[in-house]
This record gives C-alpha cells, sequence and structure tokens, in this order.
C-alpha cells in the first residue's frame, strides 16, 4: 500500500553531554596568548568557541569537532546518529529516502522507503502497523506511532516518545511504564508490581510461599528477604540483639531506664536497671531480703530490688498498729505485737497492743479488753 505525505526529518534531542573543553594557551615570540582551531581566549585559558568540541582530547589541533554537524558528534562527542543520518543544529535526522522506524539512533535510519511524488512508501517487508498517534489500538501496549506506523519504543526525549500511557525519565532518556505499584494496581492481566530499579515495567507479582513475616521481610523472586533496617530474630543482627524488629546495638554499659532493656542489652534475662544501671538482681524472694531488712519477715522483693516492708523493726507502734514482731511495737510502754483474728471476717492480722483490766483501759481504735488467755486490747482491724 502506498503511503503519500511529505518527508519528514526524523529527530532526537540529545541530552547535554559536554566536556569542558579549557586549556592553558601558548605564547607568541611578542609573549600574547596563541590558541589553536576553533577557541577563543577566556581569561587565562582556550576553550572551544560554540558548536565545536575537543572529541580526541588532543589539544594539539584544537576543538576539531562540529557538533553541530557531525553525525558521529551530534550534539555532544560520541553521539552518533548510525548509518544513512545526518546531523541538523545538534539533531539527528535521515537522509532522503531512510527513516528511523525503530526510535534508536544507534543503527541510525535503518529502513528504506521509495520516494514518489513528494511522499514514500514503507518497504513491504517491515511489517509495520499503520497508526495516528501512541494511544492508537494497534501501538498498545507498548509501541510508537512514528512517522505513521506503530514502531518500538527507543531513547525518549519526552512522553511523546514513550507508549501511551508511559513518562520519558529524560534524566536517563528512559521510558518507563511506572514508578511504584500504584501505577500497575488496576491491571487485569496479573502485571500489578512495579519492576522499579531494573525495567520500570509492570510485572507479575511473584507470591512467596510459605508466606513473608510483613513485620519484618518482603518477597523477593519467589524468597523471602529482610526487609531494609529489619530484623526478625537476634541472630539477623551484628550486635545479636533484635528489639521489636530492629537491630539493637546497645551495650550492657549503656545507662538504662527499665529493666527490659538491660534484659535485652546483656542477654540475661535477671538483669535490672538500678539508678539508671544494669545490674544483677539482689533478689529473687522475700526472705533473701530479710537480712538486709534486719528482721524477719521484714524483706520484700520488688523487680529483683530488696525493700523493707514498713512498719519494720521501728519500735515506735501504738495500740492497732501493723506490726511484724514485738521490735515493731512501742515495747518501751508495754506494747507488744499480737495476732488477731477478725471474728466476722476470720481475717488474721498483727498489731501492736498492750494489756488491760477493763476496756476503758484500751484506747481507739481497740475495742475491747479481752478475758480469755492473756488479757490485752482487741483490735478489728491495723493501721
Amino acid at each position: 500500500m502506498r503511503i503519500m505525505f511529505p518527508i519528514i526529518f526524523t529527530l532526537l534531542v540529545f541530552g547535554c553531554i559536554s566536556v569542558e573543553n579549557k586549556s592553558s594557551p601558548g605564547k607568541d615570540a611578542g609573549g600574547d596568548l596563541v590558541c589553536p582551531q576553533n577557541t577563543k581566549i577566556e581569561g587565562d585559558s582556550c576553550v572551544c568557541i560554540e558548536g565545536y568540541e575537543d572529541c580526541d582530547f588532543d589539544w594539539e589541533n584544537g576543538c576539531e569537532t562540529n557538533k553541530i554537524s557531525d553525525p558521529e558528534n551530534c550534539g555532544a562527542c560520541g553521539l552518533s546518529c548510525g548509518k544513512n543520518s545526518v546531523c541538523i543544529k545538534g539533531l539527528c535526522g535521515c537522509k532522503e529516502g531512510y527513516v528511523n522506524s525503530n526510535g534508536l539512533w544507534g543503527d541510525g535510519c535503518e529502513t528504506k522507503v521509495e520516494i514518489t511524488d513528494g511522499g514514500f512508501d514503507v518497504s513491504s517487508d517491515t511489517g509495520f502497523t499503520e497508526c495516528t498517534d501512541n494511544c492508537s489500538e494497534k501501538c498498545k501496549p507498548n509501541k510508537i506511532c512514528k512517522n505513521g506506523y506503530c514502531v518500538d519504543y527507543g531513547i525518549c526525549a519526552n512522553n511523546n516518545d514513550c507508549p501511551c500511557g508511559w513518562h520519558c525519565n529524560v534524566f536517563e532518556g528512559r521510558c518507563e511504564e511506572c514508578v511504584n505499584d500504584d501505577d500497575c494496581k488496576n491491571r487485569t492481566d496479573g502485571k500489578t508490581k512495579c519492576d522499579v530499579g531494573k525495567s520500570f515495567l509492570c510485572i507479575e507479582q511473584i507470591v512467596c510461599n510459605p508466606a513473608c513475616d510483613p513485620n519484618c521481610q518482603v518477597c523477593k523472586d519467589g524468597n523471602c528477604v529482610l526487609a531494609l533496617n529489619k530484623c526478625c530474630q537476634n541472630s539477623d543482627c551484628p550486635s545479636d540483639k533484635c528489639i521489636n524488629y530492629i537491630c539493637d546495638e546497645h551495650l550492657c554499659s549503656d545507662k538504662c531506664s527499665n529493666n527490659d532493656e538491660c534484659k535485652i542489652w546483656c542477654n540475661d534475662s535477671d538483669f535490672i536497671c538500678k539508678n539508671n544501671v544494669c545490674v544483677p538482681p539482689e533478689c529473687k524472694s522475700d526472705n533473701e531480703c530479710d537480712q538486709q531488712c534486719g528482721y524477719v519477715n521484714c524483706g520484700l522483693c520488688n523487680g529483683g530490688i530488696c525493700e523493707c516492708k514498713s512498719p519494720c523493726g521501728s519500735g515506735t507502734g501504738k495500740m492497732c498498729n501493723a506490726c511484724n514482731d514485738n521490735r515493731d511495737c512501742d515495747t518501751a510502754n508495754g506494747f507488744i505485737c499480737v495476732e488477731f483474728t477478725n471474728p466476722l471476717s476470720g481475717a488474721k492480722y498483727n498489731g501492736c497492743s498492750h494489756s488491760c483490766t477493763t476496756k476503758t483501759d484500751c484506747e481507739a481504735p481497740a475495742i475491747m479488753c479481752t478475758t480469755a488467755g492473756n488479757t490485752l486490747c482487741t483490735c478489728m482491724s491495723v493501721q
């Protein structure tokens, strides 16, 4: 089929790739600065004039390359337009009778066309499909419309060089279908994951079996691997300490604020935090604290730290004050430690009391003077 329309040069704007050509100039016999061809003096150095580059890195011949018209160095050193091409104002184009059908300048203008009455025919063996724009149905999902035909995309300078719905990463000249999984989530072909950092194309989501731990792992190529800056167990960390899925680098000597920190930092479940320092526990039971407190049944082991019950050998206990033994009561004034039983609840408790003859001998909160056994003031509760 013969398609008739005007000849169009295929141009590609290359990114700015330039080497600053600058050198110290020589001097003539009179001491004046002398620079090689296609250069000018700038300050105390020679620099290339606009449109020229020193592509062979030989300053003796100056800036020998015309990057405005040289198809092997079009726009910058080393940027070749390929075969059957021309360089116009630093942009690649095709010679008459050829087109760059695949959009790639590495192989230049690879397709020969027949010029007829101001138009051209694409060679019959190309197999290209006609189109009007990149979003033509026959160009989807990954071709572009160039010169009226669907062709493969290549290096891009803008979104028009990329398939429908894709965008051009102008910094790298790369067409990208996606930049994150959200760009692929509405697909119906199963390709719901963005291949970030590689092809930037939507690919099939690979499922790990068994499933990965969402707290510390991600599925990669069908295998569970540690997520960035995460750990699942102590062996995942150089310090051998994994706390809440984060490697902890604390030492046992570090300042602590609670017992849990010491248990982890010191690799010992018994260590406790005392005065912001991790130390071994002082006790594991109340009895171990009695000696420190000086009285039997006086010690209290609280979180590995010994405390003394109050009162505990104070020697000041008055009527119905709680006591552990006589040493807690005011023995100088006749008070002793007595075990009482609440007649209503049956609860037993120790309280300081003294002997009596009648109820009037008992001060509050005692309620009576017992007459059975030892005659003592009776307390219904202790304070």
